[in-house]
């Protein structure tokens, strides 16, 4: 019997809930809780980076601003798209303004 292209999904997040799973137990390796954090981060970027639609980018590290000026605190991880304007290396870091960034993972 073929299986269902729903059960294949499940199969495939729940094989990668358990990768995470695993990256989380090894990450407790490290003292240091921002090392921690880091491997942490690093895994969830791969994660999106090989997920993500073509016109999306998974960024480690940034800020986003708003037309008002207001200007966000340091952001882990966002996922932006294509079609706005991107700083990419504005005070060391990806400044994105709002309307390009579908997330932010702190």
């Amino acid at each position: 019997m073929q299986m269902d292209v729903f059960e294949q999904l499940r199969d495939y997040f729940e094989g990668i809930a358990q990768t995470f799973e695993a990256q989380k137990l090894a990450s407790n390796a490290f003292a240091n809780t921002s090392d921690k954090g880091q491997s942490r981060e690093e895994a969830f970027l791969g994660f999106l980076s090989d997920n993500l639609p073509g016109r999306c980018e998974a960024v480690r590290g940034g800020s986003i601003f708003d037309s008002s000026g207001n200007f966000s605190k340091q952001i882990d991880l966002m996922v932006i798209h294509d079609l706005t304007l991107r700083c990419k290396y504005f005070e060391g870091n990806s400044v994105n303004c709002v309307e390009g960034c579908y997330c932010a993972v702190s």
